[in-house]
């Protein structure tokens, strides 16, 4: 059980990272800062996801991502005006 909840919780608080960091273009500092947060919460999500019964809670990861996803593309965007 608490295995279960570590690897959620790091899950989020890997995803929290990549979006509070997915505005950084400069220098292409996204790609080499907050990318890999990205990486390591999908790959959390994906070992935690599988061994939890309890899927709905997984949501919040996704909707996080989406957040950060988003910002990244509009922060790039406007980056390369």
């Amino acid at each position: 059980m608490k295995t279960k909840t570590l690897l959620y919780s790091l899950a989020l608080l890997t995803a929290i990272m990549f979006t509070a960091t997915s505005w950084m273009w400069g220098y292409l500092l996204n790609v080499f800062y907050s990318f890999p947060f990205l990486l390591i919460s999908v790959l959390l999500f994906l070992v935690a996801k599988k061994n939890d019964s309890n899927k709905k809670r997984y949501k919040a990861i996704v909707f996080v991502w989406g957040v950060g996803i988003t910002s990244a593309l509009i922060s790039f965007f406007i980056f390369l005006l």
